[in-house]
């Protein structure tokens, strides 16, 4: 028993009383689960007042329950406490049109994902979560076919209009549990399911690591080892354009690149595929050329790699990985570093100036052994070809050590300086280095961790 009388409990009731949502909360959960439920979608005042009719109904009995409710009903007849009003009442209560922060997901517990008994409703609200079983709310509701058909419908309308631009949050999974269900109750409206295709494709695709068994789940029937190129020509005979597909396709590919690509293998998204005769790789190629600054930016400037650990991989990538990745952005595109965009050319030559200002001499020298002569660093006035890195090293290093006197790393400058012959400037940050205890040293690690004869 709880120790609140039925006086106490009906004035802590009072603010739940002309709510129907809360009202069969109250009905058919727990104090605790009433309370959890009515929070996702209200204020803390009504949620307490649904724990407390869910208290009375389990300490004082349903029909204090519903003598209280009946009391209080709405005075024009449309008394929201009407149990033969039933399904339809709780369904347009609980998921009305246009209902917010509902979307489907997957919870396996060991069963089939492409079947519906694998779903459940994500309700996220105020910074809190509750998963409830796609089969366990579809009893709760009372509902039959008709109304699980006008359930599903409203919730994956909702995800269309709530979830699909780029800025809005993507949970995992989402897109092709709404496939699920549309397939399952909803298999005739091909203008929904295209919709949801083509958000399954941008933005699922779009964070999915690897695309293995995110093609599984869009082909209806697929083969033991389904590709990429089986998900186009499925879109294709779906009744998708070509023309569709391809801005879909790139979309998809724009939402990767905006997720920085968190897997090894986004090569594999385009490479190779043909939508109807026309490959993949033309459309693509504005996008390699960003993500090529992207990777750039990161090894250069931002330090992600620390290539003296042997062990050390990024986002499942290993160095010589990494390396065969920029291979293909720098050697595979049809975009000729050397002779257009000088913008983006001294947006990359910054790049290798705040590295070597970092001390990372060994990671700029060799990026500039493999890539600098398509980058258009190393330029041919009466120098050897072999050397032609080292000149382009030498500038990098004067422009660095003004790097290194604005960010006070001046046991970087003296080293720098010492190794340009500069004396006097390094006598003279060497001082300096000394009053901060700064190290007089240049980071060559980079070469210990690649191939540099690749």
């Amino acid at each position: 028993m709880n120790n609140e009388s039925l006086e106490e409990l009906t004035k802590l009731a009072l603010p739940a009383l002309r709510h129907a949502e809360l009202v069969n909360f109250a009905r058919t959960e727990s104090p605790s689960n009433a309370y959890e439920l009515a929070l996702l979608r209200w204020p803390r005042r009504q949620a307490k007042a649904a724990r407390s009719l869910a208290i009375m109904r389990r300490d004082f009995g349903v029909e204090t329950l519903e003598r209280l409710v009946m009391e209080h009903a709405r005075p024009n007849g449309s008394e929201h406490a009407q149990t033969e009003k039933g399904s339809s009442m709780q369904l347009d209560t609980l998921y009305p049109e246009g209902v917010r922060n509902v979307t489907l997901v997957r919870r396996f517990q060991g069963t089939d994902p492409k079947h519906v008994d694998s779903l459940a409703f994500l309700h996220s609200a105020g910074g809190e979560q509750k998963y409830l079983g796609f089969r366990d709310e579809v009893n709760r509701l009372q509902l039959d076919e008709a109304g699980t058909k006008v359930l599903v419908r409203r919730v994956i309308t909702s995800m269309l209009d709530q979830y699909a631009n780029p800025k809005a949050p993507q949970y995992s999974d989402m897109w092709s549990s709404a496939l699920v269900a549309i397939r399952t109750y909803l298999a005739d409206d091909n203008e929904l399911l295209k919709r949801i295709l083509s958000a399954l494709v941008v933005y699922e695709f779009g964070i999915a690591k690897m695309p293995q068994y995110h093609v599984h789940m869009i082909l209806p029937n697929p083969s033991e080892k389904p590709t990429l190129q089986d998900v186009i020509d499925y879109l294709l005979s779906f009744g998708f354009t070509e023309d569709e597909v391809r801005v879909m396709w790139v979309e998809m590919l724009r939402t990767r690149q905006r997720n920085r690509f968190k897997t090894a293998y986004f090569m594999d998204w385009w490479q190779g595929l043909k939508v109807g005769k026309d490959d993949l790789r033309k459309v693509a190629d504005p996008i390699a050329r960003q993500l090529l600054l992207n990777e750039l930016e990161d090894i250069l400037v931002k330090g992600c790699f620390d290539w003296n650990e042997p062990n050390y991989t990024r986002n499942g990538r290993a160095p010589e990985e990494f390396m065969e990745i920029l291979d293909f952005l720098v050697y595979q595109t049809d975009y000729d570093w050397r002779y257009r965009n000088d913008e983006t050319k001294e947006l990359v030559e910054s790049y290798f100036v705040k590295c070597v200002a970092r001390g990372k001499v060994g990671t700029a020298h060799y990026m500039l052994v493999r890539y600098g002569h398509h980058f258009g660093f190393c330029r041919n006035d009466g120098i050897r070809p072999e050397e032609m890195p080292n000149a382009a090293m030498e500038r990098i290093m004067r422009a660095a050590i003004g790097e290194t006197e604005e960010s006070r790393s001046y046991g970087i400058a003296t080293a720098l300086a010492e190794f340009l012959g500069e004396t006097d400037k390094a006598d003279r940050f060497r001082e300096m280095a000394r009053s901060l205890t700064q190290r007089v040293a240049l980071d060559h690690a980079f070469y210990h961790a690649v191939d540099m004869h690749k």
